[in-house]
Order: C-alpha cells, then structure tokens, then sequence
C-alpha cells in the first residue's frame, strides 16, 4: 500500500512535502516516509473527490519525470493488481487509477 501512497503523491505533485525519515533508527541514510504523509494528508474524506476531479488537463501537467517514476511502479512485482488486493480493495482501485493516469 506504501507504493500505492507513493504514487498518489506523484500525481497529486505533492512528494516535495513528504518529509525524509532514517531508513532505521540510527541510520544517517534517509528516506521519503509517503506512508506517514499520506496518513495525515490524503486518507481523508476528500481523496475520493480529488480523483473524481482530477481531468485531463492536470493529467496532462503531472512532470514527465514523474510520470517516468509511475511508469517503473507499474511494472514492480510489489504494484501487483492481486497483491494490493489483498492488502485493501481501496488501495487497488487507487492503483488502476494510477495506471489509467499513466
């Protein structure tokens, strides 16, 4: 679901506001933590009303080198249509979103 989160952030051109995390308590090397920005910033009652109106023309204006980055999560084994249905119905339907985007 994390990459799934991810790309929402892609598309929704919000990645610069996702704060870098440790990649283990201690570590000097860092990551994006999209997991935890998603949960403060998009699990809310307005996702579902963002992508409803997401249109072409925004479609159109996502940065191509994102759009390059989603096009690698679509074809990660960890993007799987049947895994991410395993973990929530919700998180597949925002993927086939995402492909459609893409």
């Amino acid at each position: 679901m994390v990459l799934v989160f991810e790309g929402v952030c892609y598309v929704f051109d919000e990645d610069q506001f996702v704060k870098m995390v440790p990649v283990a308590p201690g570590s000097i090397e860092k990551k994006k933590d999209f997991w935890d920005y998603s949960k403060k910033k998009l699990l809310n009652d307005k996702l579902l009303h963002r992508v409803r109106e997401f249109d072409s023309e925004k479609i159109k204006a996502i940065n191509p080198a994102k759009i390059e980055k989603l096009k690698t999560f679509t074809k990660s084994p960890l993007f799987d249509e049947d895994k991410i249905m395993n973990a929530s119905t919700a998180a597949a339907n925002l993927s086939k979103w995402i492909r459609a985007v893409v």
